[in-house]
């Protein structure tokens, strides 16, 4: 039997991204991180039930010269790391942390933590932006959503 999410989960504390916020539960949010992060070609860890370490790779000197220049890559085959705009993006390694939290009064109602451990400051945010766009939390958080799980409500969306 898997522990009560409630109980492992860290309180979120700090600036909230809007893109970050869902209603679905914690093991299928990681469950999709899982897929996404492997889409784009990013190396995880876990780091407990609920947060995973990240590292998109170095650009090999090789993949540069196959695209002229270029760095721009959307690694569908989850094989090649994905890569930005050249002009933002050197190809450095990245690493940041991934982690499901919570929010004190706000029973079902989470949040995707992205923070940044190393690496360039724009490479990072197009990293956290595309994340989060293929992660797909919804774009419609309701406070009632937050208060009452879908299940137990009895109206709906105007």
């Amino acid at each position: 039997m898997e522990p009560d999410p409630a109980e492992v989960l860290r309180v979120h504390e700090g600036v909230i991204d809007r893109a970050g916020l869902t209603y679905r539960s914690p093991p299928e949010i990681i469950a999709g991180l899982g897929r996404v992060l492997k889409v784009l070609g990013i190396d995880s860890k876990a780091e407990g039930d609920y947060a995973i370490k990240c590292t998109r790779r170095k650009v090999r000197s090789s993949y540069r010269t196959e695209t002229r220049g270029a760095i721009t890559s959307y690694a569908l085959n989850g094989l090649e790391p994905i890569y930005g705009d050249p002009a933002f993006d050197s190809g450095d390694e990245v690493r940041f942390t991934v982690e499901v939290c919570r929010f004190r009064n706000l029973p079902h109602l989470y949040s995707v933590d992205i923070r940044r451990l190393r690496g360039n400051v724009w490479t990072y945010k197009f990293l956290y932006h595309k994340l989060l766009e293929l992660l797909d939390l919804g774009s419609e958080i309701h406070y009632e959503d937050a208060l009452e799980p879908k299940s137990n409500r009895s109206y709906g969306y105007i």
